[in-house]
Order: C-alpha cells, then sequence, then structure tokens
C-alpha cells in the first residue's frame, strides 16, 4: 500500500502510478487539482478494481459522526428537510503569512475549497444524499502575500459560500472559510428533518445534540463505548476521542478493505463526486449549476 500525502499537484501522477504497479493507494484529500485530474484517477482506479483506494476524509470516523448518520439511516429524524454546515478555520486570516504553493493553482488547487470544504461535503452526502444543484460565490480575502522575491498573488480562494438543492429534494446551505478569525475547526453541521434535528461541531467532537418531535429541546449525547469505535479506545463514556483516533480508525477499514471486507471508503469514485460538487462551486459565480 502507498500513502500519499504530498503537496496537492503530486496527488495525480502518484496515484495513477502507484494504481498501475499494483499498489493500494490511500490518498490525502483533495483528490486532485483540477475536476479532470479526479475524473483520470477515478477511470485509473476502475480499470485497476484489485486495488483499493482510500481517500483521507478522516472526521468520517468520529463515532458521533457515525452515530449521526445511524440515527438518519434509521429514519429516526424522519424525512430530511435541510442541511446546513460551516467549516472555518483562521490559519491564513493573518495578512502577513508568507506566500506558499497552497495559493496557487498549478500547485495548490482550490483554496479553502480543496483543503477545508471537501471534508464538510464528504460528511453532507454520508448524510443527505447526492447534490443535484449548487449556487456559489467565492472570495479571495487576502489577494497579495509577502514572499522574499517580494508580494505574490493568492490565486485560489480564501472562502467560499452555496446553496444547495439534493437529489431527495432537500435544500442546504454550505460555507467554508480559511480566514475566519478565532476559529481552529469549526466542522459544524445540523440536518433537519420532519421528526427531528441533529446538531455537530468538530470543535466539540464528542458531543452530539438531537431533538425529536414533542421534545422541549435538545438532548446532548457524550460518545462513551456505545459508540461505533469508541470502546476499542477507552471504556468509559466521556473520556473524549480525538482527531489521531479518526486516523487510526481510518487505517482499520483501509486494512480490512485490502483483506476483503467491506469498503466503506470513500474510494476514488466518491471521491471524484465530492471534487465534482467543490469545483461546481468553484466556478458558480453566483448561477445555479446543475450537477
Amino acid at each position: 500500500m502507498v500513502s500519499i500525502t504530498t503537496p496537492n499537484g503530486m496527488h495525480r501522477p502518484m496515484a495513477q502510478a502507484a494504481l498501475r504497479a499494483g499498489k493500494h493507494v490511500w490518498l490525502e484529500k483533495p483528490m486532485a487539482l483540477t475536476l479532470a485530474d479526479a475524473q483520470s484517477m477515478a477511470d485509473v482506479a476502475a480499470a485497476h478494481p484489485a486495488q483499493v483506494t482510500m481517500l483521507g476524509y478522516n472526521y468520517l470516523r468520529s463515532p458521533a459522526f457515525q452515530a449521526a448518520r445511524a440515527l438518519v439511516t434509521r429514519g429516526e429524524i424522519g424525512d430530511l428537510l435541510a442541511f446546513r454546515g460551516v467549516y472555518d478555520e483562521d490559519y491564513c486570516a493573518d495578512p502577513d503569512l508568507a506566500w506558499s504553493w497552497r495559493a496557487t493553482l498549478a500547485q495548490g488547487g482550490l483554496g479553502a475549497l480543496g483543503d477545508l470544504g471537501c471534508h464538510l461535503v464528504s460528511q453532507m452526502i454520508a448524510l443527505m444524499g447526492p447534490v443535484a444543484e449548487v449556487t456559489a460565490q467565492t472570495q479571495i480575502a487576502v489577494p497579495m502575500r509577502p514572499s522574499p522575491e517580494g508580494p505574490k498573488a493568492v490565486e485560489n480562494e480564501d472562502s467560499a459560500m452555496a446553496l444547495l438543492r439534493f437529489a431527495s429534494g432537500a435544500q442546504g446551505s454550505f460555507a467554508t472559510s480559511r480566514v475566519a478569525r478565532g476559529r481552529k475547526c469549526r466542522l459544524q453541521w445540523e440536518v433537519h428533518g420532519s421528526l427531528g434535528t441533529i446538531c455537530f461541531d468538530q470543535e466539540n467532537m464528542n458531543e452530539l445534540w438531537v431533538h425529536r418531535a414533542n421534545e422541549a429541546g435538545f438532548t446532548r449525547h457524550l460518545t462513551g463505548p456505545e459508540q461505533p469505535d469508541f470502546a476499542a479506545f477507552c471504556p468509559a463514556a466521556g473520556h473524549n476521542f480525538g482527531f489521531n483516533e479518526q486516523k487510526v480508525v481510518e487505517a482499520r477499514d483501509l486494512v480490512a478493505a485490502i483483506h476483503g471486507g467491506a469498503h466503506k471508503g470513500p474510494d476514488f469514485a466518491t471521491g471524484l463526486e465530492i471534487e465534482t460538487i467543490i469545483h461546481a462551486m468553484a466556478r458558480s459565480n453566483g448561477a445555479a449549476i446543475r450537477l
């Protein structure tokens, strides 16, 4: 198995070379620089079905998210009506932060959408199903950044916002920013259903808030050994699961798939779906795009 955690511009040639050499591929997100690259990678993966591909969408592995997805799948909040999601961080909020390859289309590809927004999309489609239409706007908040050679242009978006329509008919809103001061890992979303609502925030990743019809408000659920995969790390509820544990579960799922078990993904086919959505947001410029 080849694990690829290089800058984004190297993902396509490395992943395709590994697949053609008969290796399984564990690739960090985003999948590729461009949608054409992602399509080419998915095509090569489809031509090598004996090789397992997995993308590093580790937030799908948290016990709280797995519990939320199970609630949705069992129909406990009824028919899905709407999704509201935000993923904000502030690692580019300082205008004096040095220019780097991440600010370029040739090496970084998309900006906040490729670095952060794709994570939110991975959770969104896992909960809500396919996206049918997006209408989005992007913004470059800091157009120039310092470098030893003088100021250099930022070529990709610092933030993006979108309205969505899912194939089910449900509606959604989406926002992501790498310049949201004070936010560290605000991967936050809520799902509205006809019988209830589920809320989650990665900055409080061991809590899931659930409202059911006829209840006065929300119930706070703490992760514990009754949640998926929590017990492998700690037998006591409320003792908290972490970012690194998510990656361990991801690695476990990859090894299980290589040994013939269920492939929990996301594989390159699902990765292409995610890339299709974020690249549609990037080119929308306020116009509705059907997927």
